[in-house]
């Protein structure tokens, strides 16, 4: 075994992994690993025990957040390796190839001895200060949490639109106007819809209110829009009145299920199923089909994963601590057999995951474009959790982990 610590750690890395790993490591005593891919700074032995106490993408997460870890180079790339070594444990668990997971444990053991006697390896370290506890954040609380978390930033990373969903752009590959591509977005929905002058449309989780002051201005329609955060009320009505449509938008702060002055023409639901479990999906579906009228159109805008998702989904731990307290991401077919078995006639269903990709890419730019104010506005740790989740996002589309579902439904007459 090699004396210089950072080649041992790579090897290790490479071992329980089952694969090589592209990036080059730098310690804290200045030994060095690898020659290629981005530039992974372990600046504190504290770094290791994160990432050997929680051998997940939270270890790695709690390093990268209080500062322990840091990456020179591309986020994304650093992200990529990381959870390519993650698939590759899955796909074992999966398989029932239980030889290569023995190999694996058996380095990651002797790993471990290694970094008793050189004395790397103590006790556990406290999270970062900005770790949220999941039992102690849920329904509304949760969404609060997340939504909650200062205008200022959210402007800073979605842009003028203040859309927080998929956008839909002329070239996935280019996502270079994101403004434009969510106006087209919007669009989109809006006409799927098949929106006349004279509707009324119910959007649930209207966020900051782009999509029903859109429909009021330029389809004619009356919207009432619903979300259980507070600012995005407040700024949906403001938007509403400096737009001259607060006559035929109007925003409430409740739950969906607490709609009760349907039926509607027509109704939206964006990128909000995955706050809930199934059980409040398969309300959520019920919901939809009793708000809506006999032959009236629905569009579901979901955030669906692959089976491979939802597994890497299972076993990780950074989301649900850093960024979304609740989260549950369907599979598609789950998403589309809970409208079906709900009463919907499916009529299309479309994957934008190659859009979703493009959209995390053009917020990650913002970020790391604008990142002094980033961290002026919310804090380093929360900027850093915040970086890191659209890095890893932008891998979780890029691979089929995750993608968009757009679905369209109606009701039967």
């Amino acid at each position: 075994m090699p004396n210089n610590k950072a080649q041992r750690l790579l090897r290790a890395a490479e071992a329980v992994a089952g694969r090589p790993v592209r990036l080059r490591l730098r310690l804290w005593d200045d030994s060095t690993a690898g020659d290629d891919g981005p530039v992974v700074v372990l600046r504190d032995p504290k770094a290791l025990r994160r990432i050997l106490f929680r051998p997940n993408d939270l270890g790695v997460a709690r390093a990268y957040i209080s500062g322990d870890l840091e990456v020179e180079g591309s986020l994304v790339d650093f992200m990529r390796e990381f959870m390519l070594a993650a698939d590759t444990t899955f796909e074992d668990i999966l398989g029932r190839r239980i030889r290569p997971l023995a190999a694996r444990a058996l380095a990651a053991a002797d790993t471990t001895q290694w970094l008793l006697r050189n004395g790397l390896l103590g006790l556990p370290v406290p999270p970062p200060a900005s770790e949220v506890r999941r039992a102690s954040s849920r329904g509304a609380e949760a969404v609060r949490h997340h939504y909650d978390l200062s205008d200022e930033f959210y402007r800073l990373m979605l842009g003028p639109t203040m859309v927080y969903s998929c956008a839909v752009w002329k070239n996935p590959a280019q996502p270079i106007d994101l403004e434009e591509a969510q106006i087209a977005k919007l669009d989109r929905i809006c006409q799927r819809l098949e929106l006349q002058p004279g509707m009324r449309v119910l959007d649930i989780g209207c966020g900051w209110g782009a999509l029903g002051v859109h429909a009021a201005k330029h389809y004619g329609v009356e919207v009432v829009g619903v979300t259980l955060a507070r600012n995005q009320v407040a700024h949906a009505r403001q938007l509403a009145e400096q737009s001259g449509v607060s006559d035929r938008a109007e925003f409430r702060l409740c739950d969906f299920r607490d709609v009760t002055d349907g039926p509607f023409d027509a109704v939206s639901s964006i990128e909000m199923t995955f706050h809930l479990d199934t059980r409040g999906r398969i309300q959520h579906a019920r919901a939809l089909h009793d708000l809506v009228r006999p032959g009236g159109r629905i569009f579901c805008h979901e955030i669906t994963a692959s089976p491979r998702g939802r597994l890497f989904q299972r076993g990780s731990g950074f989301i649900t601590a850093y960024i979304f307290p609740e989260i549950d991401v369907p599979t598609r077919d789950s998403a589309i057999s809970t409208l079906e078995s709900a009463g919907f006639e499916i009529a299309t269903v479309e994957n934008l995951r190659t859009h979703f990709t493009a959209s995390h890419i053009a917020w990650l730019r913002n970020i790391e474009e604008n990142w002094e104010e980033a961290v002026a506005i919310v804090g380093e740790q929360r900027a850093r959790a915040w970086r890191m989740f659209a890095a890893t996002s932008v891998v979780s589309c890029d691979i089929d982990n995750i993608g968009i579902t757009h679905t369209v439904a109606h009701r039967r007459p």
